[in-house]
């Protein structure tokens, strides 16, 4: 975990949190969702405890948490949340899909991380949203650049490269949001599950993701001019519906 606690953790993935359940439309849409990394439930209440904004009404969505070791305790007062006991990279078995596939200050644990995506791509129904929000190792401080390894974390992550692996795993990071918090190191995704089926990683490109339609404009810019994706060259939205520019 990034934080010192678990209050922390959860106070920083409130603020994105908020700003997903804003749109009323989408949230009276999800009727399942997954936390994968649920540690202590705290983010799975937030989403099991939401309500109907006209009428109040609970939206009973259907919470199921992911975790090698979770805690039970949040679990034991909500009847809409259960928990499994897996590693969040396996494939998920059973006939449950997921609207919402939701993983705050977890995927950066992930061993196989294209694979990952690949079974949660599997695991997700139609036009499902994937939410992930992950801290960077590589930061600016000032002028000076910091690189830094937290416990159990094996790769360096940068918003083009996740994108990448997005896209890559059948995601549609055209019409989704992204974002590089760069004052405090933190990349964020909010993507859709589109209907092309994950491809082969020692094949495709991001000529391929380009062709498949899978990519934000300036990305297509980007892989024009450059033949590849520059971050500097990318303007992006984020789910407060503000525009991010990322050059220098």
């Amino acid at each position: 975990m990034s934080f010192s606690s678990v209050a922390d953790s959860y106070n920083h993935s409130l603020e994105t949190l908020e700003q997903i359940g804003r749109y009323d439309d989408f949230m009276l849409s999800i009727k399942t969702l997954a936390d994968m990394g649920c540690g202590k439930g705290e983010e799975l209440k937030w989403w099991a405890t939401r309500t109907d904004p006209e009428t109040n009404e609970p939206l009973k969505i259907d919470c199921t948490g992911f975790d090698i070791e979770p805690s039970l305790s949040v679990a034991q007062s909500y009847s809409n949340i259960v928990y499994q006991k897996q590693n969040f990279e396996n494939e998920i078995k059973g006939e449950k899909k997921f609207d919402v596939i939701w993983c705050h200050d977890a995927f950066q644990y992930a061993l196989n991380p294209i694979n990952t995506l690949k079974n949660w791509y599997h695991a997700m129904n139609e036009n499902g949203m994937l939410v992930i929000i992950m801290p960077t190792t590589i930061n600016l401080n000032g002028k000076k650049l910091e690189k830094f390894h937290h416990n159990h974390t094996f790769y360096h992550y940068s918003l083009v490269n996740l994108m990448y692996m997005l896209a890559m795993n059948g995601f549609d990071c055209g019409d989704g949001f992204l974002k590089d918090d760069e004052m405090n190191g933190w990349i964020m995704a909010a993507v859709y599950k589109s209907d092309h089926e994950p491809e082969d990683p020692l094949t495709a490109s991001w000529h391929t993701m380009a062709d498949r339609g899978l990519l934000p404009g300036t990305a297509l810019e980007s892989i024009n001019n450059y033949n590849y994706v520059r971050q500097d060259a990318l303007t992006l939205p984020w789910v407060n519906k503000e525009l991010y520019w990322y050059g220098r």
